[in-house]
């Protein structure tokens, strides 16, 4: 495995870094040494700082390689060890036992007080082991016994999205914009809470008022980059000022897509029009044509993006593009351009919506499941992936009407189901529950997130209104049944949760299609479908030859030649439309 230092001169490669795996974990068994575990991004500007400071100060080398297992690994390629060993933010240098229980850790520490540390661990392990490691077991026991103990049988309702969203009020600043009142991070699971909350209750004043707001502070402060356009990854000021100057595909993906959906319900093209620039970004800076797919991330440099103008950027030399195609980040992507798509009606975008999923699809093991990344060695058993590319074959589907992605995201919800259960129950696991007979350290314990759970609860929810399959429906109400134990006391990081919540319950514009897919009477009411401004919108296509169960189940067995639009709204059908004319008038008169 080769190994990512920072880009400019540093000694940290005389370290003797191992790979996380069995290897370093027997060498520290046998020699009986605790293991460093350094948890490190190519964007992250300390991890370089640590690189070519304390990594690389011959005191801080010498100590690591004779009384330590150093362990390096990637974030961006390894999210749930990061998960489970991050200790506040990137650089992490967690110290662990060789059973891989945390000892102490911290984020970035420069060389002298390093020494100082490394020295006392030493110590500590050396006349303390056995005491060491018995508060790791405890720890452990406990952390298994809590979890254990958490309740599943509790139901959702409207309630508990209200009690969400009075948390997202009270974290707002009313000042600048987003929430909270000192770092500014772009929430889009906040954010995306609030596109559905204005567009499905338009009482709901305060959901408006903050979108807006928000969104306008982030395009318009220190998050965006004025000059190559494409967002940052966060504030240090409460006004969006002083950024971290990180530029990840992640965020991007995921703005682009708020800020579409956003220019939708909000009926502001201005904001569209940020959605399109910064989608220029991505395909200017992050695209990777060898790989047919958008890298991880652009470095930061301040003295780069202090310049002002195109030529002196240029002058300069631009920071680091990572070439790294994480398969998560662009299903984010993939969603990122059918939004635009939607939005603008530009078919272009669909175009690279469907060459980016095509590339992904080549992703998979030979169990089905996506691997993380196109290297050989990529992991194969991380939920973000599989989740991502569950929502990106929705998005597709709906967005062209074609059966494959339909076929798709009903095989990931059934794979997610199988591979991914946490103990039987409805809630899904970050990683597969059987990928490995014994997994290092702390990742024998499957983690069931609040987020990922919300996510595949409304994605259930939308895959069961597409095929009328009642059951897909009822296990998004098991899945969010079981989270709702885990809303209290997170405040406004169960914001995700109320967006599931919300988009389960309200029903929404569902437009089906019964037609032979491919006709052109069909991909022209399909084309209409999606172009009507609505977010909370279910588009589908039903062939009379091959659906006869699920048009019966819909009551549209009276199917006539030519195909039909039936559109409904709040449980209520209306009757049929043959043309995009009709459609779009039928649509403008339900939305006026």
């Amino acid at each position: 495995m080769e190994f990512r230092f920072s880009p400019r001169e540093n000694q940290a490669h005389r370290i003797a870094w191992h790979e996380w795996g069995d290897a370093a974990f027997e060498e520290a068994r046998e020699r009986e040494l605790p293991l460093l575990l350094s948890l490190s991004a190519v964007w992250c500007h300390w991890c370089h700082v640590m690189d070519e400071t304390t990594f690389s100060d011959p005191r801080v080398i010498d100590l690591l390689n004779e009384g330590f297992v150093p362990v390096r690994v990637d974030n961006d390629r390894r999210p749930d060890i990061n998960r489970r060993y991050n200790m506040g933010g990137w650089p992490t240098v967690a110290f662990l036992t060789p059973e891989g229980e945390v000892i102490t850790g911290a984020t970035y520490v420069p060389p002298g007080h390093f020494v100082d540390v490394l020295d006392r661990v030493r110590s500590l392990w050396r006349d303390q082991r056995d005491t060491l490691r018995a508060e790791a077991w405890a720890l452990k026991a406990r952390r298994g016994d809590e979890e254990k103990a958490t309740p599943h049988e509790e139901q959702v309702s409207e309630e508990v999205v209200e009690r969400v969203l009075e948390a997202v009020v009270s974290s707002y600043d009313g000042s600048h914009g987003g929430f909270g009142s000192s770092m500014k991070f772009p929430r889009a699971d906040i954010l995306g809470a609030l596109v559905v909350e204005t567009e499905t209750r338009a009482e709901h004043g305060a959901a408006r008022r903050m979108l807006h707001d928000t969104l306008a502070a982030m395009s318009g402060g220190g998050l965006w980059d004025p000059v190559e356009r494409g967002f940052f990854r966060y504030a240090t000021r409460r006004d969006w000022s002083e950024p971290h100057y990180e530029k990840m595909l992640e965020d991007n993906a995921q703005l682009i897509r708020l800020f579409a959906q956003a220019g939708i319900v909000l009926d502001d093209p201005d904001l569209v029009g940020v959605a399109q620039e910064a989608q220029a970004y991505l395909d200017a800076t992050l695209w990777i044509p060898s790989e047919g797919a958008y890298g991880g991330s652009q470095d930061a440099d301040e003295e780069y993006y202090a310049l002002r103008s195109g030529p002196e950027r240029g002058a300069h030399g631009a920071p680091y593009v990572d070439p790294m195609t994480y398969t998560d980040w662009n299903a984010l992507e993939v969603q990122a351009l059918t939004g635009l798509h939607a939005a603008t009606g530009t078919g272009r975008y669909l175009e690279q919506a469907v060459t980016l999923a095509e590339t992904l699809l080549g992703r998979t093991d030979a169990e089905g499941l996506y691997r993380h990344d196109s290297l050989a060695d990529s992991a194969a058993d991380l939920i973000g992936d599989q989740l991502g590319m569950l929502e990106a074959s929705l998005a597709l589907y709906q967005a062209t009407g074609a059966p494959r992605w339909l076929a798709e995201a009903g095989r990931m919800t059934d794979l997610i189901g199988e591979r991914f259960a946490l103990d039987g129950g409805p809630l899904i696991a970050d990683v597969a529950t059987s990928a490995q007979a014994a997994p290092l350290g702390r990742l024998d314990r499957p983690d069931a997130s609040l987020s990922e759970n919300s996510r595949y609860a409304a994605a259930l929810s939308t895959i069961g209104r597409v095929t009328r399959d009642e059951d897909q429906r009822d296990r998004a109400s098991r899945v969010l049944a079981g989270l709702a134990p885990l809303v209290d006391g997170v405040g406004d990081f169960g914001a995700e949760f109320a967006r599931a919540v919300a988009v389960t319950l309200r029903e929404p514009l569902h437009i089906t299609i019964v037609g032979r897919p491919g006709a052109a009477d069909v991909a022209g009411l399909s084309n209409e479908a999606v172009r009507i401004p609505r977010v909370h919108k279910v588009v589908d296509i039903l062939d009379p030859e091959c659906d006869q169960e699920a048009m019966a189940r819909a009551g549209y067995s009276g199917q006539r030649d030519g195909a039909q639009a039936f559109v409904c709204v709040k449980g209520t059908c209306m009757e049929p439309v043959t043309t995009p004319e009709d459609l779009g008038r039928m649509a403008d008169s339900i939305l006026s």
